[in-house]
């Protein structure tokens, strides 16, 4: 096995309704490319299809990386809305309230950290 793993973008097909769709009809791609086998972290990649998603309690600290699309991510607390396109990156953090609007067919690189 290869010392270097090649992440690639997760596929338009094969759709699945996303997990907590609070609006629109979005359809998602899950592509896990890496999971440690200290379970110390995990990495893959995500498409989604516009619509809205809420994750009431964010399971772990996540890095995003889009490389496609636009989204915004709103923090259910403050209500404070993020806007992120292609090529931007940013970091979900782990207990937190967070609803996803996906503005263009989205594809992202992530990173998961599970907290201790």
């Amino acid at each position: 096995m290869s010392s270097i793993l090649r992440m690639t973008e997760a596929p338009a097909s094969e759709l699945i309704p996303a997990d907590g769709t609070s609006a629109g009809n979005p359809m998602e791609r899950v592509s896990e490319l890496f999971d440690s086998e200290q379970h110390s972290g995990f990495a893959g990649s995500w498409y989604c299809s516009q619509g809205q998603i809420t994750v009431e309690d964010y399971p772990f600290d996540e890095v995003c990386f889009i490389t496609e699309g636009k989204v915004g991510i709103t923090d259910l607390a403050s209500g404070e809305e993020e806007i992120f396109t292609a090529g931007q990156a940013f970091i979900c953090r782990k207990g937190s309230k967070l609803q996803w609007t996906i503005y263009q067919n989205c594809r992202k690189f992530y990173v998961g950290i599970p907290a201790n």
